[in-house]
């Protein structure tokens, strides 16, 4: 699919998915939340509301305006930027629920991958909560798989292989045991298993059926994307991974995040917070 065919595939989607068709949209927004809900407020107040106005979905709402916008103009800064506002406000605003610190695999960990954050694994999955043992199942094998890959904690090891393998004998969504198998790949640093573990990933996001997922949204697997930046991140050149290039819309990506040593700031993308909010 060609960038055309995902700017129209955008702009027919972006009302099914409460999100923006532009940066002016998105700006009108967060300043008419601002002025109806926290104008009269003091600071602290102020700070309070807005974050129980951002829930979890706003993260994905900024990553796909980043998407679209990064391939109108053509420039992927924009989408740049929106991974690294969506990992940060993804942070602040995750709702507690019963589960323990699984509760950000899908939601957030994503956007820490692909916007090379790896260090905010440490604020996520710190290693002195342990392995997960709490909450859907595949967010706690990919949490134990991350925390085993990143902290290389010996004890864990066993414990993590045998979790993942054995959630792959279950019935589970073709997108989450994808996930697994491809995390799976990268513990065995089998390349070639993993190049082509994220073409199926890629397959598997295209039939989710999760709730707000839409035509433009299945095109483009951001755990996919983030799992490439992850395997570079571990094991430097020694991830050769060539497959997963051929898809057109990563391989623009990608090539934007090899050249670039200094990224440009859209402000815009600062959810105003020096003239409208906290």
């Amino acid at each position: 699919m060609d960038k055309k065919e995902l700017i129209k595939l955008y702009l027919q989607n972006v009302d099914k998915m409460f999100g923006y068709a532009n940066m002016d949209a998105y700006i009108d927004e967060r300043l008419k939340k601002y002025m109806k809900y926290c104008q009269s407020k003091k600071q602290e107040e102020q700070i309070i509301i807005w974050l129980k106005l951002l829930h979890e979905n706003f993260g994905k709402k900024i990553v796909y305006l980043g998407s679209y916008l990064a391939l109108q103009e053509k420039d992927m800064s924009y989408l740049n930027n929106a991974f690294n506002s969506a990992v940060t406000w993804g942070q602040l605003t995750i709702t507690n629920s019963s589960c323990d610190h699984s509760i950000y695999a899908w939601n957030v960990l994503p956007h820490i991958f692909c916007a090379n954050r790896f260090r905010d694994i440490e604020n996520i999955f710190p290693k002195e909560n342990g392995l997960s043992k709490n909450g859907l199942k595949s967010a706690c094998s990919i949490t134990n798989l991350v925390m085993y890959l990143y902290y290389q904690e010996p004890a864990w090891k066993q414990y993590v292989i045998e979790e993942s393998k054995g959630f792959l004998q279950g019935k589970h969504t073709s997108e989450e045991m994808a996930v697994i198998s491809t995390f799976l790949s990268l513990f065995e640093k089998d390349w070639e298993k993993f190049s082509l573990e994220l073409a199926n990933l890629c397959k598997a996001h295209k039939k989710s059926k999760d709730y707000g997922e839409n035509p433009f949204t299945r095109k483009i697997s951001f755990f996919a994307f983030g799992l490439y930046n992850f395997a570079r991140y571990l094991y430097k050149e020694e991830a050769k991974i060539s497959y997963f290039l051929k898809t057109n819309f990563y391989s623009r990506i990608l090539e934007f995040i090899k050249k670039a040593t200094i990224i440009k700031r859209d402000n815009r993308f600062a959810f105003l917070k020096n003239r409208y909010c906290c």
